[in-house]
């Protein structure tokens, strides 16, 4: 606390008359987060507890301990500031947002591509599913899960949850909370594409191993 107070705080840092005002708003804004974490916590234990008295221990499996999750749910838009998000964004959606950040005049909200994603292909679809919405429930630990759909097809990769999913941690509701997923189609269309991933795209579809099998030999060892 000396070296604070007495080698910087009496220093002719330029720094100093900044850090004087805003040093008690944030030592304030760190106790209300820690009251805040902690009445979280207080009320998840609470939670947990309710949960055991009705469904007893061997029934609940915990989060984000690699035990198997499963939940079930649809591909759904939902209202959002006056007007309604789509269940799908497609990549015209990426442009658009690059498009309309690219002149900024705060050079903090300014939004880049990647060369390579600024002069796509003329063979680019961008009317392909980029990101789906649905009505899963999502906890953490979730990131990374296959989305499946009634037969059992991978058709995405779970990533995150809209804002309005935030409260579900402690009362599932579905009428504006999503979980947010890469779709399957995006992933296969930017690889061909963007990325010419053309190996990787035949070990996700199985053409690849389509291909060697039929060109192995009696011994199994492949053929030229």
């Amino acid at each position: 606390m000396r070296l604070l107070d007495d080698g910087y705080l009496k220093s002719d840092d330029p720094s100093v008359p900044v850090i004087e005002p805003l040093a008690s708003l944030f030592l304030e804004l760190n106790r209300q987060q820690r009251d805040f974490a902690l009445g979280q916590e207080a009320l998840g234990a609470r939670l947990n507890r309710a949960r055991l008295a009705v469904y007893d221990t061997p029934r609940l499996a915990p989060d984000a301990t690699s035990s198997l999750r499963l939940a079930d749910g649809r591909v759904d838009g939902y209202e959002y500031n006056g007007t309604r998000a789509p269940a799908y964004t497609t990549f015209y959606g990426l442009y658009d947002h690059y498009v309309s950040y690219l002149r900024a005049p705060d050079p903090d909200e300014a939004w880049d591509l990647p060369e390579r994603w600024q002069t796509p292909p003329e063979n680019f679809d961008r009317t392909t599913p980029l990101n789906l919405a649905s009505t899963n429930d999502i906890a953490g630990g979730n990131s990374g899960s296959p989305l499946l759909n009634r037969d059992l097809e991978v058709v995405g990769v779970v990533f995150d949850s809209n804002i309005q999913a935030l409260p579900n941690t402690f009362l599932y509701r579905s009428r504006a909370a999503r979980t947010i997923s890469v779709d399957a189609r995006g992933i296969l269309e930017a690889l061909e594409d963007i990325y010419e991933a053309d190996r990787l795209i035949g070990e996700i579809t199985g053409s690849m191993r389509a291909t060697v099998e039929a060109d192995a030999g009696d011994d199994g060892t492949a053929s030229e």
